[in-house]
């Protein structure tokens, strides 16, 4: 659903024991927004919260018009701090662990960063939205550039974070988009490490 022009979208919110409230945000809008608005009438941290559609988890940079076609509801799942300070430990001590974190802990850019920086091949596990964060990537590929696999495609093209991962791993060169395999500089760039 495509809304030209600015328009108030009522949302529902469900608690674990029910229902909350409803909150009124504007689109166009991201989830972000909504978790903000959220924070606001219900006094939950943003960094607490993950926000469920039909079983489905929302993401900070989901436009809210492509999540609802009008109003509607969505679950509020709470995470306490203390459950934030476990997965940090467990990530740091066993980075891989992500594969079975929760969403909340997948989409989460610090704790991604934990378990990213002890072993980057944990950026297989971490959120589509973290995936497409250059900064998480770059972070990634630096210590091996094969992980560029889990990459975003967009970042699969993105001339530095390919730069990065071939200067890292010449092999990452057969995950990269066919252009940037084309691109001299960036084939030299693999001939050279290899």
């Amino acid at each position: 659903c495509t809304m030209e022009a600015a328009a108030n979208l009522r949302i529902g919110v469900l608690g674990l024991g029910g229902i909350l409230g409803e909150v009124v945000v504007v689109i166009p809008g991201s989830v972000l927004d909504l978790k903000y608005t959220i924070q606001t009438a219900f006094d939950v941290p943003v960094v607490e919260q993950q926000l469920v559609i039909d079983s489905s988890e929302l993401h900070d940079n989901d436009e809210l018009q492509s999540c609802f076609s009008q109003n509607g509801t969505v679950t509020l799942i709470r995470t306490s701090q203390a459950e934030r300070a476990e997965w940090r430990r467990v990530l740091q001590q066993q980075p891989l662990e992500l594969a079975r974190a929760p969403g909340w802990c997948r989409s989460d850019p610090e704790l991604v960063h934990t378990a990213v920086s002890a072993d980057p091949r944990a950026l297989e596990f971490a959120s589509e939205s973290l995936r497409a964060s250059k900064k998480i990537v770059l972070g990634a590929v630096r210590q091996e550039g094969l992980v560029i696999r889990f990459a975003d495609v967009s970042l699969r093209g993105d001339l530095k974070t390919v730069r990065t991962a071939v200067r890292s791993n010449p092999q990452a060169l057969k995950y990269v988009s066919a252009s940037l395999r084309r691109n001299k500089s960036i084939v030299l760039e693999a001939v050279r490490r290899a």
